[in-house]
């Protein structure tokens, strides 16, 4: 399952999701090059096309030749639902929709390029591997040469190493388990770390200052505040089981007190809301993107001026103005039924620059808020057990311009709104432990289009949903002190994927979640 790039291909700024499998790192590696007198696999591309279906136990296939190399492809064990295949299409040129490459990956000689769909969402236990017979004539210079490994969500990976065994090339899978979503493309190609572009003459100075090596793509992470423990915790999308944290801040320089919600801005900066009781100041605590540990926050804004006294959901506007909702009726809390905007890099005890509160508002334990594409503010609404949405540049005494709610909406004690990349509306409901959507601009006592509950969904006492960059969704369970993550558009008693739970994760309370781009 695997290809080789005919030549070095720009920077690829791809969301990186990361699948638990090795980053590239520090890049050292050897060439693949045409020896011999006979004909190069180069000149006109070829082409071949296979579907290989998956069995649980997995299984090695012989696949069609193409470019006169012999190839074949080892399936890992999975949970392939019956009938499942891997469509595969082979080619001895770079598939024209295949992305760049990152900066230190290399081909010097062309190769084969493999694209990889599967037709239902299958969990590996293992990178697939392959076993090629190179042509004669086609041979190594220098070893290792790496395989690449290319997800949509996590960009490209580094999976290991070719071995040369004779002109038998071989890579073996992989004990990282993956995910393939249905009809999500995959790529997968060796490379190298040499190559490219020619190097710079040396410069004529007697003390030339090296190059620096590209910067390795990061991991992505999503964060979680972990209330009853004063900490949050971050995970590599893949996470599953009782895994240990990849990062966790915690301790008494850190500012957190009872952490409710979290959400990052485009450089990675974390905004934490801190709603610790009615006698302790409330909060929202700023750090930087590598903060770990028992990190002091770079921001705080705090203060009778800043009317934050049940601080709870929070988001940006467009411009970068900060939302914050405060549940007055929340956390023992007498303050403000409020919404609450602060200005861009606001610090200390600063007033807010937009209020919206009052007995037009409707306003009554607002616990989380978010902006859908047109700028206008929807905000839950626990008091009232439904959704409100505010015109966009709205402030003061302000009726929402439409709510959703009723009996037939299935909202009830409504914890979080979120809104897809379509514009759907997703609607945390923490007391019937359910996930409704609604269509966008969704108003009025509508049904939702779907819902997402029952006891194979493992959903307790939901607080926050996430999507990543393929559409899954990921959701902190309050109640179990779990996070579970299911299929893009999941729905009815739908299992989830993935679940991260037990003593070595550091739960305990899980209210918010955000990724980290």
């Amino acid at each position: 399952m695997l290809f080789l790039r005919k030549n070095a291909l720009k920077l690829e700024a791809a969301a990186a999701i990361v699948f638990g499998i090795l980053a590239l790192g520090a890049c050292t590696g050897g060439s693949v090059s045409n020896t011999g007198s006979g004909p190069a696999p180069s000149g006109p591309a070829t082409f071949a096309k296979a579907a290989v279906p998956f069995s649980s136990a997995g299984s090695a296939v012989a696949l069609p030749a193409v470019a006169r190399f012999a190839e074949s492809i080892t399936l890992t064990a999975n949970n392939a639902p019956a009938g499942t295949s891997l469509n595969l299409e082979i080619s001895s040129s770079a598939p024209a929709n295949m992305p760049p490459l990152n900066p230190d990956m290399h081909v010097a000689q062309p190769f084969l390029f493999f694209t990889l769909t599967s037709s239902k969402t299958v969990n590996l236990q293992g990178i697939p591997g392959f076993a090629l017979t190179l042509p004669k004539g086609y041979t190594y210079t220098s070893l290792p040469v790496k395989m690449g490994y290319y997800d949509p969500a996590a960009g490209w990976k580094h999976v290991g190493d070719l071995t040369l065994t004779g002109n038998k090339v071989t890579f073996s899978p992989s004990s990282t388990s993956i995910e393939m979503t249905a009809n999500v493309t995959y790529y997968a190609m060796p490379y190298t770390c040499t190559g490219g572009s020619p190097s710079p003459a040396p410069s004529p100075s007697p003390s030339p200052s090296p190059s620096p090596s590209p910067r390795p793509s990061p991991t992505m992470l999503y964060f979680v505040t972990d209330a009853n423990s004063n900490a949050l915790t971050a995970y590599p999308l893949s996470a599953s089981g009782n895994v240990t944290p990849s990062r966790s801040i915690a301790g008494s320089n850190t500012g957190l007190g009872f952490p409710r919600r979290i959400i990052t801005d485009s450089s990675g900066n974390l905004y934490v809301a801190n709603a610790p009781g009615a006698s302790e100041a409330h909060s929202i605590t700023i750090y930087g993107p590598s903060a770990n540990g028992n990190a002091s926050p770079a921001r705080t804004i705090t203060g009778s001026n800043t009317g934050l006294t049940g601080v709870d959901g929070l988001d940006f506007d467009k411009s970068g103005t900060l939302y914050a909702a405060n549940c007055g009726a929340c956390f023992n809390s007498t303050g403000a039924q409020a919404i609450l905007a602060f200005a861009p890099g606001a610090s200390g005890n600063v007033a807010p620059i937009v209020t919206i509160e009052g007995s037009n508002t409707t306003l009554f334990g607002p616990t989380a808020l978010t902006f859908d594409s047109s700028g206008n503010l929807l905000v839950s609404n626990s008091g009232t057990a439904s959704i409100l949405t505010f015109a966009g540049g709205s402030s003061g005494n302000v009726a929402p311009s439409s709510v959703l709610g009723g009996s037939n909406t299935g909202i009830s004690d409504p914890e979080c709104v979120v809104i897809d990349g379509s514009g759907f509306i997703y609607v945390c409901n923490a007391a019937l432990n359910t996930i409704t959507v609604y269509s966008p601009g969704a108003s009025g006592n509508v049904a939702p289009v779907r819902t997402l509950g029952g006891p194979s969904t493992q959903l307790q006492g939901p607080t926050t949903v996430a999507f990543d960059a393929t559409g899954k969704l990921y959701v902190a369970n309050s109640g179990a002190n779990t996070i579970t993550v299911y299929a893009k558009g999941a729905s009815g008693n739908q299992a989830p994927l993935r679940t991260v739970s037990g003593s070595n994760t550091g739960l305990v309370t899980p209210i918010g979640l955000a990724f980290q781009p």
